[in-house]
């Protein structure tokens, strides 16, 4: 039986609770805008970003962080974000989901009608799913 809206809103919200007060007070003593630093160096990202590819310098850094560094890092920090994005967002997921999830579960009772038992039908079954997928994306 599929998930209800309020279900499937309530599991998120419970999945991202919990904040970092380092966290919120690094973001309150904040006095500009790094949106709009960002959005001002757009084409210096670019080709810097380019040349880090290009060069292997970004491959390089990548590989050189240990997985446990990574994990770590992902583990607390990471965690904690996503606690604090839980609780800025889930009226706007809400707002989302009412009009995802029914043409989610639509889209699932489609995908379950048709064919099965051999690998082509199976191929046909994900390929309509992901197809669907794709044509929600954008959708508000």
């Amino acid at each position: 039986m599929p998930k209800t809206l309020q279900q499937v809103v309530d599991k998120w919200f419970t999945n991202t609770q919990g904040s970092s007060n380092t966290y919120k007070q690094r973001i309150a003593d904040t006095q500009v805008n790094p949106m709009a630093l960002a959005a001002a160096q757009a084409d210096v990202a670019k080709r810097n970003y380019a040349e880090a590819i290009d060069s292997g310098r970004w491959a390089d850094a990548l590989n050189s962080t240990p997985v446990a560094v990574w994990k770590d890092a992902a583990m607390t920090t990471g965690a904690q974000r996503l606690a604090a994005l839980g609780q800025a967002a889930k009226n706007k997921y809400t707002k989302r989901m009412q009009v995802l999830l029914p043409a989610i579960y639509s889209l699932a009772d489609q995908v379950r009608t048709m064919e099965k038992g051999s690998i082509q039908a199976s191929l046909a079954r994900s390929n309509a799913m992901i197809l669907g997928m794709h044509a929600l994306k954008g959708r508000r």
